[in-house]
C-alpha cells in the first residue's frame, strides 16, 4: 500500500489500551477456546475475533480540531482495524489511520503519511490488516482538506481485533 501525503491538526483526545488490558483480553482469548470465521462482502468486524480495542458513540468535534484514538498490540503478529463513521447533518470530516510515529507527526503539525484515510468525507468505512504496533484512528474537522465551516457531529464504530 502507497502512503499518502496529510498535514496535522493541533489538539487531540488520545487513548491507549494498557499492558495489562491486552493481556486480559489475550488470556480470555486463550482460555475460551477456538472459533471460526465467516465472510462478508462488506468490512466488518469478525465477532468471534479477540477485541483488543472498541469504541463506539456520537461525539461532537468543534471546528479546527480533531478526535483520535490510540491502540495497539505487540502480542500478535497482526491487528485487524475497522472503522466506520458518519457526519450527522451538513459538514465533512478527514479520516485517517496512522502509525504512531506519523500520529506524533501529525500533533506536531508536521506532514505524515497515512496507513489509510479520506479527506472531506461525510461518510467513511476502511478496514486495514496491519501489523502489530501502536496506531491512532483521527477523526479530523480540520483545514487538511476543505476548511471546516462549523463543529461536526459523527457518529462512529472503532473496532481492533487479532487478525
Amino acid at each position: 500500500m502507497t502512503p499518502n501525503e496529510i498535514r496535522s491538526a493541533e489538539s487531540a483526545n488520545p487513548r491507549i489500551l494498557t499492558r495489562r488490558q491486552l493481556l486480559a483480553v489475550t488470556t480470555t482469548l486463550a482460555t475460551a477456546g477456538c472459533s471460526s470465521i465467516g465472510g462478508s462482502s462488506t468490512p466488518t468486524p469478525e465477532e468471534t475475533d479477540a477485541v483488543v480495542f472498541t469504541e463506539r458513540r456520537r461525539t461532537t468535534i468543534p471546528e479546527g480540531e480533531y478526535l483520535s484514538f490510540e491502540f495497539g498490540s505487540e502480542a500478535v503478529p497482526q491487528l485487524q482495524v475497522y472503522y466506520e463513521v458518519g457526519v450527522i447533518g451538513d459538514g465533512q470530516i478527514n479520516v485517517f489511520l496512522l502509525d504512531m510515529e506519523n500520529y506524533d507527526r501529525y500533533t506536531a503539525g508536521q506532514t505524515v503519511a497515512y496507513v489509510s484515510g479520506e479527506l472531506n468525507v461525510d461518510d467513511n468505512r476502511s478496514e486495514e490488516t496491519v501489523p502489530a504496533d501502536k496506531y491512532a484512528v483521527v477523526f479530523g474537522n480540520t483545514d487538511r482538506g476543505e476548511n471546516p465551516t462549523t463543529d461536526v457531529t459523527v457518529e462512529f464504530t472503532i473496532e481492533v481485533s487479532q487478525a
